[in-house]
C-alpha cells in the first residue's frame, strides 16, 4: 500500500508556476508531457518488467476507473468522463521501476537544466509525485507525493486515486474543496508522476525525473452537484444537555461572529463539553471564570457547511457567575454535509 501526503503551500505555489511545462500553441499539455516518457537505455537494477498484455498496451500511460484496478484488471472498467460525483481510481503502467528512472536538475523555470547523480531511491524507500492539471492548470488540492518501500520498490505499476471512496480514505476534504470552487461544464483532468522526492524542491534548484506515466480524463461538473461527505452535524457528540444554557451560548456566540464580521451563517449548536471547567485564582482559591466548549454548525456563502469548535467563557462576579459568555478561542472547522 503507498502512502501519501500534499505539498506544502510554499511548494505548491512554486510548481504551480515553475514546472508546469509551457504548452504549443498546437501541441496539448499531455502530448508534450507523453512526448517526455520514455525507456532507459539500460537497467541499473532489476524490476518487475512488464506484468501483463494489458501492461505492454498501457506503458507508459495512467488508465482511470471508479473502482481499484487491480493487477489482474482485463481493462473492461477503463473509463475517460467522469462526474465530480464519481469515485476516480488510477493505474500508472511504467517502462521501468523508478530505481531505474534518471534523474534531472531543473534551474530557474528551464525545464531540464542536465543530469543529476542524485537517486529516486534511498535504503528504505523510493519517492514519486502525482502532479494533476485542470484545464492545463496545475492543481495543488489533487497533485501529491507519495513513496513505495521494501518490494514495492521493484514495482513497475502502481495504483492511486483522484477521489476515493471513505473506505479508503476519510480524508477527502480536499477534493470536495476543489469541486466547490470547479466551474460548471466539462473540464480536462491530466495526470503525470515522476520520481524524486518533493521535499528536494526549492526556487533555484529543484532534481526530479522526467514523467514515467501520462493520462487525461474529462471531468464534468453538472449545476447543483454536490458530493457528499458521509458526516453531518448529529454525527458529533453532545455533553450536557442543557437546553436554556444552549440558547444562550448560541447568542453570545452568534453575537461574536457578527462583531467579527464572520461570513458564514450559524444554524445550530451543540454543548461539546460534559462539564463546566473552573479557572480559580492562585492566591485565594476562589473562582475566576468558568469555560465550556461548544459545536457550532455554520453555512458558508458558497454553499457548503462546516462544524467548528469554540470555548466559552463566563466571569465571577464575586458570588456567581454571570453575564454575556466571551468566545476565547475557536477551533478546526470539518466539513460535513448540509442539514
Amino acid at each position: 500500500m503507498t502512502k501519501k501526503y500534499h505539498f506544502l503551500a510554499v511548494i505548491t505555489i512554486l510548481l504551480s508556476v515553475s514546472f508546469a511545462p509551457m504548452i504549443g500553441q498546437t501541441q496539448s499539455l499531455k502530448d508534450e508531457l507523453t512526448a517526455k516518457v520514455k525507456p532507459v537505455k539500460k537497467k541499473k537494477v532489476e524490476d518487475e518488467g512488464m506484468t501483463s498484455e494489458l501492461h505492454k498496451k498501457h506503458v507508459g500511460q495512467i488508465v482511470f476507473a471508479n473502482e481499484k484496478i487491480t493487477r489482474e484488471a482485463d481493462g473492461s472498467q477503463f473509463k475517460a468522463k467522469f462526474n465530480v460525483t464519481d469515485f476516480i481510481y488510477a493505474r500508472a503502467y511504467f517502462h521501468h521501476s523508478i530505481k531505474n528512472q534518471p534523474l534531472y536538475h531543473y534551474a530557474g523555470k528551464r525545464y531540464r537544466d542536465k543530469k543529476s547523480k542524485e537517486k529516486p531511491c534511498d535504503k528504505k524507500d523510493c519517492r514519486y509525485g502525482v502532479r494533476v492539471y485542470v484545464d492545463g492548470e496545475y492543481n495543488s488540492d489533487l497533485s501529491e507525493c507519495s513513496w513505495l518501500e521494501g518490494d514495492e520498490t521493484n514495482q513497475t505499476t502502481i495504483q492511486f486515486w483522484i477521489h476515493q471512496s471513505p473506505e479508503d480514505d476519510p480524508n477527502r476534504d480536499l477534493y470536495q474543496e476543489f469541486v466547490t470552487s470547479l466551474p460548471a461544464g466539462e473540464h480536462t483532468i491530466t495526470v503525470d508522476i515522476y520520481s524524486g522526492d518533493c521535499s528536494w524542491l526549492s526556487e533555484y534548484s529543484r532534481t526530479f525525473s522526467d514523467p514515467m506515466a501520462v493520462g487525461e480524463f474529462t471531468l464534468v461538473k453538472n449545476e447543483g452537484d454536490q458530493l457528499s461527505i458521509g458526516r453531518t452535524f448529529a454525527d458529533f457528540e453532545e455533553g450536557m444537555q442543557n437546553e436554556e444554557l444552549k440558547t444562550q451560548l448560541f447568542n453570545d456566540f452568534r453575537h461574536f461572529a457578527k462583531n467579527a464580521k464572520w461570513d458564514r451563517v450559524y444554524t445550530d449548536v451543540k454543548i461539546k463539553g460534559k462539564r463546566w471547567e473552573i479557572v480559580r485564582s492562585e492566591l485565594t482559591d476562589l473562582p475566576i471564570y468558568r469555560w465550556i466548549d461548544i459545536w457550532v454548525l455554520a453555512q458558508w456563502p458558497d454553499g457548503h457547511c462546516t462544524v467548528e469548535s469554540a470555548s466559552m467563557t463566563q466571569q465571577y462576579d464575586g458570588k456567581d457567575y454571570s453575564g454575556a459568555f466571551d468566545v476565547s478561542g475557536t477551533g478546526d472547522q470539518i466539513r460535513v454535509d448540509c442539514q
